[in-house]
């Protein structure tokens, strides 16, 4: 539970320029939306773990010298995946075709713009939300078909 005891939908985001973090939390300031950002690869690592986010906007080349493959290797990872979203300057189709056939989810060009942003953003979350609602009842099938085996 977040702000005013609504549900806050967190957003983490690895992105280096201040420009950029503040444009970024002025496009997405509403009530249950919280942006957190961090500057490298462990930072991101550290509050995905910690927190229940959906979406991860990351930069195409991080400060730490790692790259928006190493944060969708560490997304990967974990048992709940958040949406990778990835923002370049020069946004080339070659990149976006790249970051697509990888399985991140889209790629926005910086500087951002509002409506792009809030649309990629809120597709990504409500294609998360779905894929873990699909995983978790897909798991909940499984387990009563065990069940079900083990009794009969």
């Amino acid at each position: 539970m977040g702000k005013r005891g609504n549900h806050v939908k967190t957003i983490v985001a690895a992105i280096a320029s201040r420009e950029d973090q503040e444009r970024l939390r002025g496009i997405l300031s509403f009530p249950e939306w919280e942006v957190q950002v961090v500057r490298d690869l462990r930072g991101l690592s550290t509050v995905v773990k910690t927190c229940s986010c959906c979406v991860v906007i990351t930069e195409t080349r991080l400060p730490d010298g790692r790259s928006w493959r190493d944060v969708l290797d560490e997304l990967s990872a974990l048992r709940t995946q958040p949406q990778l979203i990835v923002a370049d300057r020069l946004a080339e189709e070659v990149l976006w075709a790249e970051v697509l056939n990888r399985g991140a989810y889209d790629l926005l060009v910086t500087p951002f713009e509002p409506a792009e942003v809030q649309r990629v953003v809120l597709l990504a979350w409500d294609f998360s939300v779905r894929e873990a609602a699909r995983a978790r009842d897909s798991a909940m099938r499984e387990a009563a078909l065990r069940g079900f085996a083990v009794s009969a």
